[in-house]
């Protein structure tokens, strides 16, 4: 997985990480402060073997091996006699408490070995640390000495023996004037060995005297200051670590359960259709129903991505008209109603005279967005109402122009119908017709003959007829609406829809007999990208409108409120009459001017 992958993980689940890190922080804040804190301590003890020149000393104890005297050593001192003899130097503390305490390491030199205590008082470290160090010498020199002491009564006893094996064999004294016998060669020999016995037990005894132990402590305990273990401050930086860790393995589990759509790659991948937009999440719109960012932010990212949208559907207008869309998405709460209103405000801003009909008839909302508070009648009325030449049968001898006078009155009265019914809005160049009382039959009445004649009548009168439609796996109201309106779009939100119902809409619209033009990707996350956030300084003087205000028609005596709109002769787009327009359809070339 690429570098900038992960950083989109880590954004989209951003306050889960915090949390998380947090949490650890937190946690380990309190570890640190509920610990009672350990000092420790440390002497050093100098191992000093055998000399092979002294007197008495057994090959066996020569030092040749050192690191093997290093690690018998290391046995002895960790040892329960040495730990014993600690304790009975160490009021308050039995052997087991002293073997707990102490640790026995060898320093990088061989010959060095270093004890260690560890105790909640700092003063109780150093002298467990002592204690030990001297226990040890003093256990070594008394081994010594009894050893010495063995040789030392062996060699008292073979002295004794030697002594009455001499007085045995000792010539007597000859009378005076007698000559002196010739010495005894046993005598003599044994004689001379009772001398040699004789100073070695003497040399024996110094060894004993001056017996130290085999080892000298060279660097006594100090007591500590500060307590062993982390200190507060690495103690949190370590649990943030751990946290971000932990963090970061929870988003990469989160995004591996999470099933909406996350890319514009991947809206593509799954649905086959292109990607026309990517709006950013309007906020506001949750707190404030009839707020329009296109409206109350024309500089804003909203606003931008909508006029972004709008260009989009304009350039694939280019080879095809395009005057009618359907806003349609897989399900509730993707966010199709507002990306509707403020499409349409896009179009009225560049100069099309536009107008938004709500075909939700289960669940309009479109009528809040736009201020229109209060229940009106609108699209349900219209569709409901069958005109009577419809029901009426044609006689026999009716001819064409009888059938095509009877299409004509049935249009003006289409057309009347509307007039009622279409409210301008705060936006100019921007209309609404309402989705009116919720019927029993809505997929029927979207599906009818009438919806036909009633979008064929509404492009006469405007450049643009944008319907907010149901969710299409909800209901089957988008579906037998859109081979009516043509041109269709989707709305997917990054937040919600499921990659799943993704792939089952793009199936669904494509069995709709219907031109999908593609899918806008709501609630996207448009600063992780380089480019979303160019927009103009502010000036001293700026107008901020925070939402569509209600519309309040004013209808001329003599003619309905919403009959200029509904007029060709008086609507224009570019400065024609929208007849022209009409006529310019059927030239492609004079349409994609």
């Amino acid at each position: 997985m690429e570098l900038h992958k992960y950083i989109g993980i880590v954004r989209r689940s951003v306050w889960l990480v915090v949390a998380i890190v947090v949490l650890f922080v937190a946690v380990a804040a309190q570890l640190q402060r509920s610990q009672t804190p350990v000092y420790q301590a440390t002497a050093e003890v100098l191992l000093k073997p055998n000399n092979p020149e002294e007197r008495y000393t057994e090959p066996s104890q020569v030092f040749f091996d050192p690191d093997r005297h290093a690690l018998q050593q290391l046995t002895i001192i960790g040892s329960r006699a040495v730990a014993a003899r600690a304790a009975a130097a160490l009021p308050g503390m039995t052997e087991q408490q002293v073997r707990d305490a102490v640790s026995v390491a060898a320093a990088d030199k061989d010959d060095i070995m270093s004890v260690t205590a560890e105790h909640v008082r700092p003063v109780r470290a150093k002298e467990i640390a002592d204690a030990v160090a001297a226990a040890y010498i003093e256990d070594r020199r008394l081994t010594n000495v009894a050893n010495l002491n063995s040789k030392l009564t062996a060699i008292d006893k073979r002295l004794a023996e030697l002594k009455v094996d001499l007085d045995a064999r000792r010539p007597a004294t000859p009378a005076p004037g007698l000559n002196v016998p010739a010495a005894d060669p046993t005598y003599t020999a044994a004689s001379a060995r009772y001398d040699v016995l004789s100073e070695e037990r003497e040399g024996l005894g110094l060894d004993i005297q001056y017996q130290k132990g085999e080892a000298e402590v060279i660097r006594t305990a100090e007591v500590p200051t500060k307590p062993i273990g982390t200190s507060l401050p690495a103690a949190l930086i370590l649990g943030a670590l751990v946290g971000a860790m932990a963090g970061f393995g929870a988003a990469l589990l989160r995004d591996q359960l999470d099933d909406s759509v996350r890319s514009t790659e991947e809206a593509e991948r799954l649905s086959g259709l292109r990607v026309l937009a990517k709006l950013p999440a309007d906020r506001t719109s949750a707190k404030r129903p009839s707020h329009l960012a296109t409206v109350a932010d024309p500089l804003g990212p909203l606003a931008e991505a909508s006029r972004s949208l709008r260009t989009s559907i304009s350039l694939l207008a280019l080879d095809t008209p395009i005057n009618r869309v359907m806003i349609t998405s897989a399900s509730p709460g993707d966010g199709k109603t507002l990306v509707t209103a403020n499409l349409g405000v896009t179009y009225a801003q560049a100069g099309s005279s536009t107008l938004l009909v709500s075909a939700d008839l289960r669940r309009p909302r479109l009528e809040s967005l736009m201020g229109v508070v209060q229940p009106r009648p609108g699209l349900r009325d219209i569709l409901a109402d069958q005109p009577l030449s419809s029901l009426q049968p044609m006689a026999a001898g009716n001819n064409d122009a009888t059938r095509a006078e009877d299409e004509a009155q049935s249009r003006r009265d289409l057309r009347a119908a509307l007039e009622r019914f279409v409210l301008p809005t705060a936006v100019p160049g921007l209309f609404l017709l309402p989705a009116g009382p919720t019927p029993s039959n809505p997929s029927e009445l979207l599906a009818s003959d009438r919806m036909s004649q009633v979008l064929d009548v509404l492009n006469e009168s405007f450049d643009m007829v944008i319907l907010d439609t149901s969710p299409l796996l909800a209901v089957s109201d988008a579906a037998a609406l859109a081979p009516k309106v043509g041109h269709l779009v989707v709305v997917a939100s990054m937040t919600s829809t499921h990659r799943r119902a993704l792939a089952q809409v793009a199936k669904a619209v494509r069995s709709a007999h219907a031109n999908v033009l593609g899918i806008v990707l709501n609630k996207a996350d448009v600063s992780a990208t380089p480019y979303g956030g160019y927009r103009p300084e502010p000036r001293a003087s700026s107008i901020e409108v925070d939402a569509v205000p209600t519309p309040h028609p004013q209808p001329h005596p003599q003619q309905p409120a919403a009959e200029k709109a509904l007029e060709p002769q008086t609507v224009t787009s570019g400065g024609r009459p929208l007849e022209a327009v009409a006529s310019a359809e059927q030239d492609p070339r004079s349409a994609s001017r």
